[in-house]
């Protein structure tokens, strides 16, 4: 006898733990979906321990003050849709938020803040504080208007332990008489502050280890203090509001600072000030102001850095300094930095990215593991070469360095020991591309470009009268590319 089969809902049919696993693979919104597909599956998702309901999974709830300004039937009715649509989202938050027992993480997007979606949002905040969330996230969208105040009953639980907030207002009024002791994470995009704030956050999360203040207004004043705990603080600056950055943590290990506006001609960004950051290991600053007697003092401050990273930092002209922990360090697009004279015994990576080079003052002499180079010169003639051979004579001693000059891109490795030395370049005997350069490839992308100055200058350079082979090939859309090749070493381009 033909057996009979029949068609079955086997995924339906899996034990509950199972779904709900299944689910925790897909977004919060797709997951939310599958509540249609049979009654075993309607309340299922609601069990998951996060919930994203954050701004890149609800892209179609459009902000109005994206629409176009135009009056017309089609902009009228697109505006109403978008109107109705974030509605039925909110109220979906209504039955949502309200039904859950449990939930570590809430990620939550409000397109469009007025003052009389207040109650409704701090009675979504209490539901899921009443869950004891863990990570709380929350943007209100919006660029003028009334901000969102958060409610006592999250500022003041001991289960929150990250908190990332954008776009709203927290002032120290809002934190007067609040506890968050459990909070270490804090993260303030676009956030309104007030002055007295800083004072308040140490009191009211004294447990702090990493705090961001990012593009937030309402302070001149930046004076992190009084947080024992902190060990990555993070600042980002859009404004010329903010004046002055003092920073007296004792536990500090990591500080970036980026001002935003780079593309003034002159540039407002804050002063900053360590106080007490003995501990200091990784700094970068993006932007900054700072002059070299000002660089000087940060670092003096900061006698165990580790890695160092200056970004258009544009005042800078003639940096000097010494250190025997630094490891890393990186220049990039410091306009105006002419010369370094550094006594770093343990650099390990140097990095460079300019439109010119810069001048190695003194008896700088690196023994790096890597050393990328990034130049854009206009006119390459002869100084500029002579410059350039000056300039790897400082690095020569690297393991790995690849210099790219605009389009081109060359690749060096030194070679093995036992080669003979030839100090070529007035230094310290160091072994140079001169003696173990034997062949050069470049890559152009159309092949109408004239390389007859380059190949000679590349075919002149070996100084033991060996020949130098130049090989030209055509690529298309792709950057020019030299590699130095030597019988004794093997290349490695950096990526």
């Amino acid at each position: 006898m033909e057996k009979r089969i029949q068609n079955s809902d086997r995924i339906s049919n899996l034990p509950e733990p199972i779904k709900t696993h299944i689910l925790s693979y897909l977004s919060t919104r797709d997951a939310a979906r599958t509540s249609i597909l049979s009654s075993s599956w309607r309340a299922l998702w609601i069990q998951l321990p996060i919930f994203d309901f954050g701004r890149f999974n609800l892209n179609s709830l459009l902000d109005v003050d994206d629409m176009p300004s135009d009056d017309d039937d089609s902009t009228r009715m697109k505006r109403e849709s978008i109107v109705k649509e974030r509605e039925e989202f909110y109220a979906f938050l209504d039955r949502t938020l309200g039904s859950i027992s449990k939930l570590e993480v809430l990620k939550l997007y409000i397109p469009q803040y007025e003052l009389e979606l207040k109650s409704r949002l701090d009675h979504w905040l209490d539901c899921v504080v009443g869950c004891r969330v863990r990570t709380l996230s929350l943007e209100i969208g919006g660029r003028n208007g009334p901000r969102y105040s958060l409610p006592k009953s999250v500022l003041s639980v001991n289960f929150i332990t990250t908190m990332n907030l954008k776009g709203c207002e927290l002032i120290s009024a809002s934190l007067a008489n609040t506890q968050l002791p459990s909070v270490t994470k804090l993260s303030l995009v676009n956030v309104y502050l007030d002055e007295g704030f800083m004072g308040s956050l140490a009191v009211s999360i004294p447990n702090l280890e990493a705090l961001a203040v990012k593009s937030c207004k309402g302070f001149t004043r930046l004076e992190v203090f009084g947080l024992t705990k902190l060990v990555k603080l993070d600042v980002g600056q859009n404004c010329d509001e903010l004046e002055v950055i003092v920073i007296d943590a004792p536990s500090l290990l990591n500080f970036i600072y980026v001002y935003e506006d780079v593309w003034k001609e002159v540039l407002q960004s804050s002063e900053i000030e360590f106080s007490d950051c003995k501990n200091l290991k990784f700094l970068k600053l993006v932007g900054s102001s700072l002059y070299d007697s000002e660089l000087n003092t940060l670092l003096e401050d900061a006698p165990v850095l580790e890695k160092l990273f200056l970004y258009e930092c544009h005042n800078l002209e003639d940096v000097s300094f010494s250190s025997q922990h630094l490891t890393c360090l990186e220049f990039e697009r410091c306009r105006s930095l002419l010369t370094v004279q550094i006594d770093t015994p343990n650099l390990k990576i140097f990095h460079y990215a300019d439109d010119e080079l810069i001048t190695f003052r003194g008896k700088c002499s690196f023994k790096l593991k890597k050393a990328p180079v990034y130049l854009k010169a206009d006119i390459k003639n002869d100084k500029w070469y002579a410059r350039l051979v000056k300039f790897l004579s400082k690095l020569g001693n690297s393991e790995q360095l690849s210099i790219c000059v605009g389009l081109e891109e060359f690749t060096y490795e030194i070679p093995l020991k036992g080669v003979k030395k030839c100090g070529c370049w007035k230094t310290p005997a160091i072994i140079c591309w001169r003696h173990a350069l034997e062949k050069v490839l470049l890559e152009n992308q159309e092949g109408d470009e004239d390389d007859t100055r380059l190949a000679n200058f590349f075919t002149k350079g070996r100084i033991d009268e060996k020949m130098v082979s130049f090989v030209k090939s055509v690529k298309p859309k792709k950057k020019k590319t030299f590699h130095f090749v030597s019988s004794h070493w093997l290349f490695a381009r950096i990526r």
